[in-house]
């Protein structure tokens, strides 16, 4: 019967993927500066996997986290950090950040049961928070005031631009 089915496939409920590695491509504009990548079961509840900022000083105040430098390397194999590694200006287009989940944690050989929890995931999430500029929007401070002489479309130059998710 239907409800007998409908009972089934709600005891067989999927739990997720196992995701390893994430690769973010930006397009025709710098990669994004301040962003999390989260993660979640439900779509609903997201926690997150890393911070990205655009400097170390960032990873303090943006998120209270302490900055890892350099390639990250964890305590942990559930440990969330911080980094500014992939935040340079350069490229101004096409740049790419690789993430890995497991490389560099002390479970990735034998792929713990706290790291197999943290790699699961039926959602990931890009919470953009801070887009990386050229520092053209400072020269508005330049015009002493006069509105004349400020250049409207600096704004409208400012944006993500993601072409692949992987």
């Amino acid at each position: 019967s239907l409800s007998r089915c409908s009972r089934m496939v709600d005891s067989l409920q999927w739990q997720g993927f196992q995701v390893t590695y994430v690769i973010v491509k930006s397009a025709i504009s710098p990669r994004p500066g301040n962003w999390i990548l989260e993660r979640s079961i439900d779509g609903v509840f997201y926690r997150p996997w890393q911070y990205y900022a655009v400097s170390d000083g960032e990873c303090w105040e943006a998120y209270g986290i302490a900055p890892t430098p350099g390639q990250p390397v964890y305590k942990t194999d559930d440990e969330v950090i911080c980094t500014s590694y992939y935040s340079s200006i350069t490229p101004l287009e096409d740049g790419e950040i690789h993430t890995s989940l497991i490389t560099g944690r002390p479970g990735a050989e034998e792929f713990s049961e706290k790291l197999m929890d943290f790699t699961k995931a039926r959602y990931v999430r890009l919470r953009l928070q801070r887009i990386r500029t050229l520092n053209a929007d400072l020269m508005s401070f330049q015009t002493n005031g006069d509105s004349d002489k400020l250049d409207k479309s600096i704004a409208r130059r400012y944006f993500y631009s993601i072409k692949d998710i992987s």
